[in-house]
């Protein structure tokens, strides 16, 4: 708890700064100010989700490092929001003149800290919030150690500082040094990229053994990770583009459909803490390789468009100047009308190319129930009496079904498959559905599980679906078992379990450990 509270009180420290920053940038937006690369008062944007996440994460997680790896984060970008307006300020307001050098100057240094250290970081540890091997540990002490020696020979490297405070000259750039400034940047940046393929690495390592919750928590993370690369990619493609008609001005006052290809990489950025967090916390993780599809799909659509585009709209500009000597908005507009058609065709080719390597795949809870001795019920009933009430039974079941936001996927006889986006869903549905059964004096078994199925449309398939099949025919009458898989997912909900067995499931391999589920022992939801 204390944990958690100065976390939310760090969270609102940063709102508050940032709201000054915001303040000040209102305040000069009328005011023509220098432009650059980067979009002015990004920060404003991506600072405040860093923030918060983080502080979430903490109250929700307090023993995962990723959350006060965010807040770190949202600090750094709160710091150069600030020096960032304050060096814009100056431009506007007179006293603030002698320190706009060295805000500009800061504002590049953190700039520079807060891209690439907590990436670092991030990659290591998670989605659990530690070092998993020692490996990662002392590549990132390392990494961190050889960040400084190369943000150390940028620092004194550069004599004028880049766009949009290209006006200033670097106070800490230091001739005297020589070629030791390049030595050190040099190795500096050499060695932090080598450390962070080591954790990437890990990362991919981690990926190959993981199963079930983490192994879709570390598609969450590749999901973002990708989808900002590639708006990354596509955000210098299409600089290169324009470069090639503008020239070094490009960067001093780069063209505005420019600056909205950088809101995109903008957007992008702060999409990977929304994805970190969601998989941390573990809600809504089942539709994942569904978004990783599409997103492959689309972004690769657009990359493939956007470098046509520019390549097209750069090469026709350049015979347009050739010829007039002025650029032209109607070769543009033509450029983006052609590449625009392209898009439905393109995307017919590329999609079950995608489909096939990417198939969709989803962490499902399962849930499998039957009637337990039907066939002596049969006989003691008769046909017709049997079957009406199979048809009571089939209208219970299936009102629990929709009551719990469960989905029929197979009947056959007496027996259901269904599945659940919630575990706890699923759990709850299982009790309601013994109780109901009971009334109807039916004893029924429900077989529980959780795990990563293939979907094809309305199909659900997989050898998790055989595993929950086994599962079920281990319970007796009016049991409800589960596997540890699904138990992990519900253990802080607040339901009962007597630990059970373990099990050599019939056709599966290895040992499973199995518990009965008793009741719920706190109020749902």
């Amino acid at each position: 708890m204390r944990s958690a509270r100065a976390a939310w009180v760090v969270c609102a420290l940063v709102l508050a700064l940032l709201a000054v920053g915001a303040i000040v940038e209102i305040a000069t937006w009328s005011t023509p100010l220098p432009t650059g690369l980067v979009l002015r008062g990004v920060n404003l944007f991506i600072a405040p989700v860093f923030a918060i996440l983080g502080a979430l994460i903490i109250s929700r997680v307090p023993t995962n490092a990723i959350g006060y790896l965010f807040l770190c984060a949202s600090v750094l970008a709160t710091a150069q929001c600030l020096v960032e307006q304050a060096a814009f300020a100056a431009e506007v307001w007179p006293p603030l003149a002698p320190v706009a050098p060295a805000a500009a100057l800061l504002y590049y240094v953190l700039g520079l800290i807060g891209s690439l250290v907590p990436p670092l970081y991030l990659i290591a540890l998670f989605p659990r919030g530690r070092f998993e091997t020692r490996r990662d540990r002392f590549a990132v002490i390392v990494g961190s150690v050889a960040f400084v020696g190369a943000l150390a020979g940028v620092v004194t490297l550069v004599e004028r500082l880049p766009v949009p405070f290209s006006k200033y000259t670097n106070l800490w750039v230091d001739v005297e040094l020589g070629v030791v400034r390049y030595a050190i940047g040099a190795v500096g940046t050499i060695v932090f990229i080598a450390t962070l393929g080591i954790v990437f690495f890990g990362v991919v390592e981690r990926f190959r053994q993981a199963r079930g919750v983490e192994r879709q928590q570390l598609k969450w993370f590749a999901y973002a990770a990708a989808l900002l690369a590639l708006a990354i990619t596509l955000l210098w493609l299409a600089y290169f583009g324009e470069y090639l008609v503008m020239g070094q001005a490009v960067f001093d006052a780069p063209p505005v459909e420019l600056r909205a290809v950088g809101l995109v990489v903008v957007v992008a950025f702060a999409v990977l803490p929304v994805a970190v967090a969601v998989a941390i916390l573990r809600y809504r993780l089942y539709d994942i390789d569904f978004l990783i599809n599409r997103t492959v799909l689309y972004v690769s659509i657009t990359a493939i468009l956007a470098t046509v585009f520019a390549l097209l709209s750069a090469a026709a500009q350049r015979g347009i100047e050739s010829v007039t000597g002025e650029r032209s908005d109607v070769v543009t507009a033509a450029s983006a009308i052609t590449v625009a058609l392209g898009f439905a065709p393109l995307r017919r080719r590329i999609q079950p190319i995608v489909d096939h390597v990417l198939p969709g795949r989803g962490l499902l809870a399962l849930l499998m129930t039957d009637i337990v001795g039907s066939t002596e019920r049969v006989v003691a009933l008769g046909d017709e009496r049997w079957s009406a009430l199979l048809d009571t039974y089939r209208a219970a079941v299936r009102h629990e079904l929709a009551r719990f936001g469960g989905h029929e996927v197979d009947t056959a006889g007496d027996g259901f498959f269904a599945t659940f986006d919630h575990a706890a869903q699923a759990v709850r549905c299982a009790l309601a559905l013994r109780k109901s059964l009971r009334a109807l004096g039916l004893d029924s078994r429900v077989g529980l599980h959780a795990g990563e199925c293939e979907l094809r449309g309305e199909r659900v398939s997989g050898l998790n679906v055989v595993v929950t099949a086994r599962i079920m025919a281990t319970a007796g009458a009016n049991e409800i078992v589960t596997s540890s898989a699904l138990r992990d997912l519900v253990s802080s909900v607040g339901f009962r379990f007597h630990d059970g067995r373990v099990e050599a499931l019939k056709g599966v391999p290895g040992e499973w450990p199995l518990s009965l589920l008793s009741e719920e022992v706190a109020p749902a939801g």
